[in-house]
């Protein structure tokens, strides 16, 4: 993971349906250990890419992910 987070630019790439709610957790959710991709939220070049596939899926938004609603 240090090595993940050092690099000058994180490119994800999410293709099917199910790669939504690893978005959501990693994009949207607190940034902990249960959830190593959260950890992305503090890198400052971070670059997604969604397939129709993966972006049809609703995405709840950032304070129901967070658990605040």
């Amino acid at each position: 993971m240090y090595e993940l987070l050092m690099s000058k630019k994180i490119h994800l790439t999410f293709m099917r349906s199910w790669h939504a709610g690893v978005l959501r957790r990693a994009l949207f959710g607190p940034v902990s250990g249960q959830c190593p991709g959260s950890f992305i939220q503090e890198h400052p070049n971070v670059e997604v890419t969604l397939t129709e596939v993966a972006a049809a899926v609703p995405i709840m938004n950032v304070a129901q992910a967070r658990g605040e609603i």
